[in-house]
């Protein structure tokens, strides 16, 4: 959450010229609901079973696409196995300094952030990331991303 999954994913998939995907976007386009209204009616749970089988039929899909996932969707049933299985995967590593500074100036709601204090903040980011590692640590690709720039990271990777 707020390492530039997004804008780095748009960006690749422009110059690999092929679709990019948005989980949370297309959870959304699909169930016709917000995650934050998801989150209200369904509880986490209820939203992680909605998740995991959007990942599914996307990791599934024959067309070649950039996806960018949401913070947690790599650490639940089982969602890291399934993507390394069925894709190759990039983890944006960044520090909790750095993403608290990120989050704290976004304008986008974020469920799981409602209503934190920045110091607040930055405690849960860094209690998630201790317990989020053990998962986006399996990813194939690891990027140390505090100061790099997404046309940099363009560059850095080659087509996976």
């Amino acid at each position: 959450m707020g390492s530039g999954k997004s804008t780095l994913g748009r960006s690749l998939a422009k110059s690999w010229q092929c679709d990019f995907t948005d989980l949370d976007h297309y959870i959304e386009a699909s169930t016709q609901m917000s995650i934050s209204r998801i989150f209200e009616l369904h509880g986490e749970s209820g939203f992680r079973k909605k998740e995991r089988l959007a990942l599914i039929e996307i990791l599934r899909s024959p067309i070649p696409k950039v996806l960018s996932l949401g913070g947690g969707t790599p650490c639940f049933l089982n969602n890291m196995n399934e993507i390394n299985n069925l894709s190759r995967s990039v983890y944006l590593k960044l520090s909790p300094k750095e993403l608290t500074r990120r989050l704290h100036r976004s304008h986008n709601p974020r469920p799981l952030l409602a209503g934190k204090s920045i110091s607040e903040l930055e405690e849960y980011i860094q209690k998630e990331l201790c317990h989020r590692e053990q998962y986006y640590g399996l990813a194939k690709h690891i990027i140390e991303s505090d100061s790099i720039r997404t046309e940099d990271l363009i560059t850095f990777l080659p087509r996976l």
